[in-house]
């Protein structure tokens, strides 16, 4: 089908093609923004290789001066500009006439990094290798991802072989991948616990009874943050606390992950109902239920750092850190993580005005004394009571970090913490660290403190 752009609403414009951009970049998370005066921006963030930015414009006219719309791209590309980006690219629904490319040109001879022109061209031959696309977006197909594979709920049921099961399963599979651009199911016959290692990064999992035994279906995303873009799965929860020592365990669980977006459990006891949707019938109703979100592991870009402990403008200890989690809640942002050698552990909660942080140092087994001595001298300087810095490579302006970090995009982003007596523990080294003079390694007293402080 040929889409006419012209008619079709700047959300849907912009929205399609965010979505052909990852489908052109499969391997890379795309990270989504505003643009710097109106439209979207869509970032990929490469290891070791930059940036590449797009802005995506929804003008399916012509990009003149006389409304601005000229301008309104200088202005998008200036806020990129400042962070030596490797590409920068428009993405817009109309190709450029004799004017526009010249005044294009122009822009081109202003800047160090290569500019592109994705024009009406090029997207319309995106959605010849991805009709998918336009079928879920402006043929509004997205409700038969769901209604014209009802029949999955009993798949293969009634096949009288198992050639016919298969032959269900394989449709299924086809007509998935037909009808929705962001997700394709997987499907095989292992026992549900390998299958969840063998489809790994699913955004679900169901099983459906065939006449060639259970079959597990996984969902799983076309590109990384796919879920993000698509109407399904959705899932709604129905919780209910009680007035008991478990049921006030409870709420503060759940406060860790909708307000900070750390992981936990919600039990059967609290978890009353949940009703889902997914590609191919697989939703439902679904009873009392166990509910568990897991570590958010940090993209590219945001999985590393450094504590910093600082006296005034003066630094006494630097220490190499990796990040476990990384997450984002309605509050603020959760992390964890630790330094190179395991001896130190972190974990905390930045929400301004405020932040809340604890460390605690146990030197593993078989690591020579003088491996762990910059994570103890850092701990000690923060017990004395230095100012003690999370520098973290944020990964883009949409980050978990950057959003409740600053809004000004400062990079790196350093979040001070007020830090006290850090926790330390046994070790095997617990004698060979005390006479070295690090700090109160008494395996004895296992202190540990959180403190909060401005941000």
């Amino acid at each position: 089908m040929r889409v006419l752009w012209e008619r079709l609403d700047p959300d849907t414009i912009e929205r399609m093609s965010a979505v052909l951009l990852s489908l052109n970049n499969p391997d890379v998370q795309r990270i989504d923004g505003r643009g710097g005066d109106g439209g979207r921006d869509a970032q990929f963030r490469r290891a070791d290789a930059g940036v590449d930015f797009y802005e995506i414009k929804s003008f399916a006219d012509r990009i003149d001066s006389r409304r601005g719309r000229r301008s309104q791209v200088e202005r998008s590309l200036a806020q990129p500009a400042k962070r030596s980006p490797r590409s920068w690219t428009l993405v817009v629904p109309v190709d450029p006439t004799d004017d526009e490319e010249a005044w294009f040109d122009r822009l081109r001879s202003r800047y160090d990094f290569p500019l592109a022109w994705w024009g009406l061209t090029w997207l319309d031959g995106q959605l010849a290798e991805h009709p998918e696309v336009s079928r879920y977006y402006v043929a509004d197909e997205r409700n038969a991802v769901l209604d014209l594979l009802r029949e999955s709920d009993a798949l293969g049921a009634a096949a009288a072989d198992i050639g016919a099961a298969l032959g269900r399963l394989d449709v299924l599979k086809a007509r998935v991948r037909l009808l929705d651009p962001h997700l394709v199911l997987e499907l095989t016959t292992l026992p549900l616990v390998e299958a969840v290692t063998a489809c790994a990064g699913a955004v679900m999992y169901a099983q459906r009874p065939t006449a060639i035994g259970p079959v597990t279906i996984a969902v799983m995303p076309r590109y990384p943050g796919a879920a993000r873009d698509s109407d399904v799965p959705k899932m709604t929860v129905a919780l209910r606390f009680p007035d008991t020592g478990e049921g006030r365990a409870a709420v503060a669980v759940w406060e860790g992950i909708h307000a900070w977006g750390e992981p936990g459990e919600m039990t059967p006891q609290v978890v009353e109902v949940t009703e889902h949707s997914a590609p191919g019938g697989l939703g439902g109703l679904v009873g009392p239920a166990t509910l568990t979100f897991t570590k958010r592991t940090p993209g590219p870009g945001s999985s590393t750092g450094r504590l910093v402990c600082r006296r005034g403008d003066r630094r006494v200890a630097s220490l190499p850190v990796a990040l476990d989690h990384l997450g984002a809640g309605e509050v603020g942002v959760s992390f964890a993580g630790h330094d190179t050698t395991g001896t130190l552990t972190f974990h905390g909660r930045f929400g301004p005005p405020k932040v809340m942080f604890s460390m605690s140092c146990t030197p593993p087994a078989g690591v020579l004394p003088v491996s762990v001595l910059p994570a103890l001298r850092l701990a000690e300087e923060a017990r004395l009571g230095a100012e003690l810095d999370i520098v973290l490579d944020p990964g883009g302006e949409d980050s978990p970090v950057r959003n409740h970090a600053h809004a000004d995009g400062r990079d790196p982003v350093a979040v001070p913490a007020v830090c006290g007596e850090p926790r330390f523990a046994a070790g095997p080294h617990a004698d060979a660290l005390r006479s070295a003079s690090v700090g109160n390694a008494d395996g004895g007293r296992g202190r540990r403190s959180v403190g909060e402080g401005p941000a």
